[in-house]
């Protein structure tokens, strides 16, 4: 923790063997932001993760339902107690999404929010922001025009989340199909066919030159065949020598 003044509102838990939690109490706006979780050991750390704290400060006030074409006020319910300032820096921004844009009205900085006439369009969630002091605020309301059911929920960006950021990297094998052409078996038994006559010749000039030895005077000839079966990779080559 960067600061001592968390000590009193943070503490470690064991959710599981291995695996450790920082749980804040008492929620405030200064815990948002970025989160490291690091793993040392004597000098050496590694990086875990990066949690990104979101905290919801705003007030979500009833949504408000309307018909098409008619007047709508939004209030903005700040809560001034007595003998407490007014509200300061009062401005309406309408929510869509992630993103905020600000509404262009007469009473885009009042505590009321006022629609001359409302159309489906205008459905949606609406924010006040404004100050008490120099303590920052907001509330929130949703409307509805038209027969659209009122939508309870609220808006992404004013919701209590903890977003995870965690690279990883996947490992990413490179499947190569071992492919064997006819053509290579072919030559390679074309190769062995040639060399296999090639012995078969020798031999037969051995064995003649033999027989003229043994036989002085006599021309002795004889045709030695032979029948030679190859058989490689299903493919059969017949050859006679």
């Amino acid at each position: 923790m960067p600061d001592v003044k968390y000590a009193e509102r943070a503490k470690w838990e064991a959710d599981k063997p291995g695996q450790m939690s920082l749980v804040l109490t008492k929620l405030q706006r200064a815990d948002e932001g970025m989160y490291s979780c690091e793993i040392c050991k004597d000098w050496d750390c590694t990086l875990v993760r990066n949690i990104t704290l979101k905290v919801k400060y705003c007030t979500v006030l009833e949504a408000v339902r309307a018909a098409d074409e008619t007047p709508v006020s939004l209030p903005c319910s700040v809560g001034v107690t007595s003998g407490q300032q007014g509200p300061q820096n009062i401005s309406w921004e309408r929510v869509k999404g992630d993103n905020t844009v600000p509404v262009v009205s007469e009473t885009a900085k009042s505590e009321t929010l006022k629609f001359p006439s409302v159309s489906h369009s205008d459905s949606g969630w609406y924010r006040c922001k404004y100050k008490l002091g120099k303590t920052p605020n907001c509330s929130e309301i949703n409307l509805q025009v038209g027969n659209n059911p009122v939508t309870t929920s609220v808006p992404v960006l004013t919701t209590s989340e903890v977003t995870m950021e965690i690279k990883k990297e996947e490992s990413k094998g490179t499947h190569m199909p071992v492919v064997v052409p006819t053509t290579i078996i072919g030559i390679v038994a074309m190769v062995a066919l040639i060399l296999l006559i090639i012995y078969c010749r020798r031999n037969t000039q051995g064995a003649s030159q033999l027989a003229q030895r043994h036989y002085t005077g006599l021309v002795y000839r004889e045709d030695i065949s032979f029948l030679i079966q190859i058989q490689f990779s299903e493919v059969f080559t017949f050859a006679y020598c």
